[in-house]
């Protein structure tokens, strides 16, 4: 398959899922730290596949600030360590597969900031928290209303013919190919090297399970379509033996 760009609610991805539907416990505790943008029907991608996968936007990290979870040492794992995150899947549903004080947001309320730049991100944090959840609000309630995604409703003016200038993606290369990119070399998990793969001349990438098979890439959103003020672009990858998701964070 061609990696796809989706515009639109399909009859196998779903935009801005209800909360319950997403996370298989703890769920307000999940919805804490990562936002769900995007529900998609995992036979779309493999006809040997069944259930459903969701892009889950992590809040973190503050711009300007690193990468997340590059403090929560004593809370890393295997799936879970700085710009990477897993979850298992659990009758579809997502479960973090880390303790929630790999956020920093709850690793600083335990073990207060030391130096001068983590007190800075400790101070940042509440803000940064509310405008992100804020904008991901506003972004859904202006999809809900008019069926397509706007990165910036409250600029958006209704009477504007050329509305289509301000029409985003919701999920893009679906099913297709993920390159080689900034994510790739910060060497910081296993990945598997493919050269010249589909229409591009780089690398194909893809990060191993911790017994060394492969990740299968589901697709990538454009994080700022939905929270603004970030570079990060969410690359989304799956494990159908364990059932587990696992995602990364491209820093353009």
């Amino acid at each position: 398959m061609k990696g796809e760009i989706l515009y639109t609610t399909t009859d196998y991805f779903r935009p801005f899922p209800n909360l319950h539907d997403v996370f298989a416990d703890h769920v307000e505790e999940h919805a804490e730290y990562l936002l769900p943008a995007g529900t998609l029907s995992l036979s779309h991608i493999s006809s040997e596949w069944s259930g459903e996968i969701h892009f889950l936007l992590p809040i973190e990290p503050v711009p300007g600030f690193g990468v997340p979870f590059e403090k929560s040492i004593p809370y890393h794992n295997y799936l879970c360590r700085p710009n990477w995150f897993g979850y298992h899947l659990r009758e579809n549903k997502a479960q973090l597969a880390a303790d929630f004080r790999i956020f920093h947001k709850a690793f600083y309320a335990e073990n207060l900031p030391d130096d001068r730049i983590a007190k800075m991100e400790f101070d940042e944090l509440p803000q940064h928290y509310a405008e992100t959840r804020e904008q991901f609000k506003k972004c859904a309630a202006h999809f809900r209303t008019h069926g397509w995604l706007c990165n910036l409703p409250d600029r958006w003016n209704p009477t504007d013919k050329k509305d289509f200038y301000h029409r985003y993606s919701l999920v893009n290369n679906l099913g297709g190919v993920s390159h080689d990119g900034n994510w790739s070399n910060m060497l910081n998990f296993p990945l598997s090297r493919y050269p010249n793969v589909g229409d591009n001349e780089g690398d194909c990438c893809l990060p191993q399970t911790e017994d060394g098979r492969d990740f299968a890439y589901i697709g990538e959103i454009e994080m700022w379509n939905y929270i603004g003020d970030t570079n990060g672009i969410l690359l989304l990858f799956y494990d159908p033996v364990q059932q587990i998701a696992l995602s990364t964070i491209d820093w353009t």
